[in-house]
């Protein structure tokens, strides 16, 4: 039975209590950004035109709008706008904000923040929520969102644009091109997956990795099952044990040419199909090459910020995990609580409940999708090479979902990787599992 001191004890505790001031603290930082003396810019981004308009903070428009292009020439143009403006009107600073379309708003963004202005990003979705609220009409147009972007940055609805800047900058960059690289990398394998399925469906199944040392050796000299059912299994496996150090013996081997001697692999198009490979496999090779030199000059880059052998010290947390976290998240300086992390990797948690429908809880998924797919593939690797965490993940067992279970050893990560940051610490597995141990007790 609920009693009104259970409610009570409920409402006063220290944790309801301290996320609600928080929440407060922060609309509030970002309302008194916006005074008397202030005058906003709203600005829909375009790709080669951007259009503007000022509002100040009582919502009253300040001139007329304008488009600028996307160049130094429309740069210079705002920025004299903006300025002729302050000084029209007796005000003494500017906010701009500007809603992240695509990759189109960083040119402008990093130009304007350069030259000393304070950017507030705007989510396109809040933009495309409230377009009617203007003027009772679903129409779209750059004069009236550069305006509702003005008026969400005078009520305090954006957020603060990550910038890398330096060192950070580069990690970032690094690891978004390591990402593309390897995503090509999986493309190419499963183009030769598909050929191997049309010519030697048999084949997949021989080796657990097709890109192995082994396994490509064969498939560039032995392509063909009617190829590999030729050859002599003495010398076959002469050569097969020599590429793989002794690994693989002759009962493999034999079992190959069986194989090969029953395959129902297609025998049309050849020549094509020997040409498609031999592609294949010169871009597999080019790619690999390229993620060692990006791996080295991710452990260059990472060596060069001196807190990144606090997060090196988690097990199960490497060079590559490292540089991304880093890179995705910038200055650890910047951010005050590991919640804010959390947030931004779209991990925190939402529900939708009306009356007496009671929703279930999710995490909402909004936020930076690459940080979150680094703190998924960490946790994972950590669930397993990590005792603390193994014993965190079998903690979370009552909620008998184990993509909720790992969700919550994400969370810990971040919690973890923020603390080691912030106070310049190496990972210590007593301390993290006193904490432990005091949170399962609590």
């Amino acid at each position: 039975m609920i009693t009104r001191n259970l409610i009570d004890k409920f409402l006063s505790s220290n944790k309801i209590t301290e996320m609600g001031e928080n929440m407060k603290a922060k609309k509030k930082a970002k309302l008194d950004l916006v005074g008397d003396d202030t005058l906003v810019v709203g600005i829909d981004i375009g790709k080669r035109n951007h259009y503007c308009r000022f509002i100040n903070v009582r919502g009253y428009e300040i001139g007329k709008g304008f488009s600028f292009s996307n160049n130094r020439d429309g740069m210079e143009k705002i920025i004299y706008k903006i300025e002729e403006a302050k000084i029209q009107n007796n005000l003494a600073k500017a906010v701009i904000g500007m809603e992240p379309s695509g990759h189109y708003w960083k040119a402008a963004a990093h130009y304007l923040s350069s030259n000393g202005y304070k950017l507030a990003l705007v989510n396109p979705y809040h933009i495309k929520r409230i377009k009617e609220i203007e003027d009772n009409s679903q129409t779209k147009t750059d004069p009236k969102d550069s305006l509702l972007i003005a008026k969400l940055v005078r009520d305090g609805d954006f957020f603060d644009p990550n910038l890398a800047g330096g060192i950070y900058a580069e990690l970032r960059r690094m690891y978004r091109l390591r990402l593309k690289v390897s995503k090509s990398l999986v493309q190419e394998k499963t183009k030769l997956k598909i050929l191997l399925d049309e010519y030697f469906p048999e084949y997949e199944g021989l080796f657990c990795d097709i890109l192995g040392a082994t396994s490509e050796y064969i498939i560039d000299n032995y392509f063909l099952p009617e190829i590999v059912a030729k050859e002599n299994i003495l010398s076959l496996t002469g050569k097969i044990k020599m590429i793989s150090r002794g690994k693989i013996g002759a009962s493999k081997v034999l079992k190959l040419i069986e194989c090969a001697r029953s395959s129902i692999g297609i025998n049309t198009g050849i020549d094509a199909a020997v040409l498609e490979k031999t592609y294949i496999l010169q871009s597999i090779s080019s790619l690999k090459l390229k993620l060692d030199h990006l791996n080295k000059k991710l452990k260059y880059y990472l060596d060069r910020i001196e807190c990144s052998k606090y997060l090196l010290s988690i097990p199960g947390v490497g060079i590559v995990t490292a540089a991304g976290f880093l890179g995705e998240v910038g200055d650890i300086s910047k951010y005050k609580s590991a919640k804010e992390i959390i947030k931004m990797a779209g991990l925190n948690l939402v529900e939708i409940s009306s009356g007496i429908k009671k929703g279930k809880k999710k995490i909402s998924k909004r936020g930076n999708n690459r940080l979150r797919c680094l703190l998924y593939q960490c946790a994972v690797v950590a669930i397993s090479k990590n005792s603390q965490l193994k014993r965190y993940y079998c903690y979370q067992a009552e909620i008998k979902n184990k993509m909720k279970m790992v969700i919550a050893v994400q969370c810990k990560l971040a919690r973890i990787m923020f603390a080691l940051l912030k106070y310049k610490k190496y990972y210590d597995p007593e301390e993290v599992l006193k904490s432990m141990v005091a949170q399962e007790v609590a």
